[in-house]
């Protein structure tokens, strides 16, 4: 939870939204989450991108990441 609270403050809704849906428990294709945001599927990807970029270079993200996985 407090890891998705970081999340939420760190990314936008867009970045947010995709990434949670493809990284869930039950991950959603690209092809998905497109044709449920009216975007193409590189642009879906684009937007994971940057988003999965924003979380790397966190330094509260980093920190968390080290604590779990050491």
């Amino acid at each position: 939870e407090m890891l998705e609270n970081l999340m939420r403050q760190i990314l936008d809704d867009r970045e947010y939204k995709i990434i949670s849906q493809r990284y869930s428990d039950e991950p959603k294709f690209l092809e998905e989450i497109s044709k449920e945001m009216k975007i193409s599927k590189a642009r879906v990807q684009q937007i994971e991108h940057r988003g999965m970029r924003k979380l790397y270079h966190n330094p509260e993200i980093r920190k968390i990441w080290k604590e779990f996985y050491g």
